[in-house]
């Protein structure tokens, strides 16, 4: 909020709504979709430029401080009527609008989504079209292969620049003193996590469980002991397989068919203040490739490997965790359809000691013919599409041995918006993953069930994905020049700005998360 003591003080503080009535009745009908966006604000703060003037639009609410700067008022008008939040993305791209934090700028918008929210879609043109395009972007094999090379084969120069030392291209995991939630809080997270896709939906509300800063940043090298082994799990928030009881009650699949049995699970959710932070602000103790190797170290834990066994890593990305896993004296086979990720991965252990414990192959997940102790896959399911959610895990329960288990980190959608998303395809099944999409908590569970697999440990850590997004945003600042040498142009660079901001204030207002999820055959021991 505005004071007397603030910079923003000196700024005409608008009596909302934005424009008066002469001039609203005169740009109604061409700039209607802005002030639809910033008429009025229900929280937070904006202060926006606009005409060569700028505006302090003020609320009574906490809320997401941002600033925008609307160059090209009417071609931005254009695009929000037509496209809806495809357009808001487009007309970033396009440069008709700028901000010095655009991930303020989205949250801000997230949490004043009310007053939008019917013109999110686009106008009719756009909702008949844009879900058949996403449509003819099915992952068969050979539509899987061109999807992912269209995202991971930009080059592998171009991912350096900006990923950390490890070439990790997924979620960190930030070490905390207290991951744990309460009983309450994991008996909310759990009646959250199954509601069926059929019920009406809630409105999620960002969380506010601070950690105290000392806890959350505190960091030592045992942290990423590799030594640790499963009798850590309750320690770093897991649940354990013991506290996993069924219970009476069926629940719908996504399409309302088959009922699966439900299971009870005490969920573990990182959570933090909703807020944005500025990109400058890095006050971390860990580094970024710290925690990521925490994040390896988490899932092998999961797995409770033993050395020797052999592993499968469904999209084995750039090797790091083929790297962390043969370190602990695993074998491991990684699979991957991008000849990028996969030349630089052979790379990597070419000389090494490591290389006669790892195999990496250019390979469909659904080509895989032999079984293995365990599997793990990051960040993978939802690029296979909800077409192929069942035989994506079809493939783990026949690729997996009696008694072994499957790691997975997957990103979800909150139940309440994947309606809309499924009808109108967004800004990064647009432009950053064709062919993508992502599941929510009871159609992920649905669909694992239904492949006869259960679940035996869960936790949550979409705050650590926001803070991940930023730190890579903030990276790939440091190095745009670099970028712009290796050829990417000013539409590609506010196009990658735009999605690492997109998806960080989804993190940040709860509409997406980021879980960890071990999976077993029904009823082994």
């Amino acid at each position: 909020m505005a004071s007397d003591k603030t910079a923003e003080s000196a700024l005409p503080r608008l009596q909302q709504p934005l424009f008066g009535p002469v001039l609203r009745t005169l740009l109604k009908p061409v700039i209607w979709p802005i002030t639809r966006l910033f008429d009025r604000i229900a929280a937070g703060q904006l202060r926006l430029r606009l005409g060569g003037r700028s505006y302090l639009l003020d609320s009574d609410r906490e809320g997401p401080q941002a600033e925008i700067d609307i160059r090209r008022p009417l071609r931005m008008a254009r695009r929000l009527a037509t496209k809806g939040h495809l357009g808001l993305g487009e007309s970033w791209m396009a440069g008709d609008w700028d901000s010095p934090n655009p991930t303020a700028v989205l949250h801000l918008l997230a949490v004043n989504e009310h007053r939008w929210r019917e013109r999110q879609r686009g106008g009719p043109l756009h909702r008949l079209l844009s879900p058949r395009r996403h449509q003819r972007r099915s992952n068969t094999r050979t539509g899987s292969r061109r999807n992912i090379a269209y995202h991971y084969d930009l080059g592998n120069d171009f991912y350096q620049l900006w990923l950390d030392p490890s070439m990790t291209y997924s979620s960190a995991v930030y070490r905390a003193d207290a991951d744990d939630v309460s009983s309450t809080d994991a008996s909310a997270a759990l009646k959250a996590a199954h509601t069926e896709p059929g019920s009406a939906p809630t409105l999620r509300q960002p969380t506010a469980q601070p950690h105290s800063g000392a806890a959350r940043n505190a960091v030592t090298d045992s942290c990423l002991d590799p030594t640790s082994t499963a009798d850590d799990r309750s320690s770093r928030g897991a649940t354990p397989v013991s506290t996993i009881e069924p219970t009476a009650g069926p629940t719908t699949g996504p399409d309302g068919g088959i009922a699966v049995p439900r299971q009870t699970a005490a969920l573990s959710r990182r959570t933090a203040p909703s807020q944005t932070t500025a990109l400058s602000d890095d006050d971390d103790d860990q580094t970024l490739a710290q925690a990521q190797r925490h994040k390896y170290q988490r899932l092998l834990t999961m797995l409770d490997a033993k050395p020797g066994q052999h592993l499968l890593e469904i999209g084995c990305g750039w090797g790091a965790m083929a790297e962390a896993a043969a370190e602990q004296g695993l074998q491991l086979t990684g699979i991957t359809l991008s000849e990028e990720q996969l030349a630089w991965a052979k790379s990597r252990f070419s000389g090494s000691p490591l290389a006669a414990q790892i195999e990496l192959r250019l390979q469909d997940y659904r080509d895989v013919t032999e079984t293995f102790d365990h599997i793990v896959s990051i960040e993978m399911f939802e690029a296979v599409g909800e077409e192929y959610w069942p035989t994506y895990m079809e493939t783990l329960r026949e690729r997996l041995r009696p008694g072994g288990t499957a790691a997975l980190q997957v990103i979800t959608i909150a139940d309440d918006i994947f309606d809309d998303y499924k009808a109108s395809p967004d800004f990064i099944q647009h432009y950053i993953f064709p062919g993508g999409m992502l599941p929510t908590v009871g159609r992920f569970d649905a669909a694992a069930q239904a492949a006869g697999l259960e679940i035996t440990e869960r936790s949550f850590y979409g705050k650590d994905y926001a803070r991940t997004l930023r730190a890579w945003h903030r990276r790939f600042l440091e190095r745009e020049t670099e970028v712009r040498a290796l050829g990417y142009d000013e539409r590609f660079i506010r196009m990658w700005r735009y999605y690492l901001s997109y998806c960080e204030a989804g993190f940040l207002d709860d509409r997406i998360d980021v879980m960890q999820i071990a999976l077993r055959h029904r009823g082994s021991v």
